[in-house]
C-alpha cells in the first residue's frame, strides 16, 4: 500500500442535503478537510481536498450526525506517492 499524498471528493447532493461540512476520517481519526468549495444543500456540488500525507488503512466520508444526506453522485480521485492517481 503506497502513502496517500492527497485525495479530492465531489459529491452532488440530490434532494435533502445538510448544512455543515463533511469531514473525513482516516485510521480512525477525524479531520477537516484543508480545502473545500461548495456546498451540501439540496442541488448542491461540495468539492474537497484531504491531505492526509500517511497510509490510509480506512479512508471515510464522515456525516451527518444528524438528520440525511441524500448523496446522488460522489468520486474520489486518490493521489497516491510514487503512483498515478486513481478515481
Amino acid at each position: 500500500m503506497p502513502k496517500l499524498n492527497t485525495f479530492d471528493v465531489v459529491v452532488k447532493t440530490g434532494k435533502s442535503g445538510r448544512a455543515t461540512t463533511p469531514k473525513w476520517i482516516i485510521n480512525g481519526f477525524t479531520v477537516e478537510f484543508d480545502q473545500t468549495s461548495g456546498g451540501t444543500g439540496p442541488g448542491e456540488t461540495f468539492e474537497a481536498t484531504g491531505n492526509p500525507g500517511s497510509f490510509p488503512h480506512t479512508l471515510l466520508l464522515s456525516g451527518p450526525e444528524e438528520g440525511t444526506w441524500d448523496i446522488e453522485e460522489a468520486t474520489v480521485t486518490y493521489y497516491p506517492n510514487g503512483a498515478q492517481p486513481y478515481t
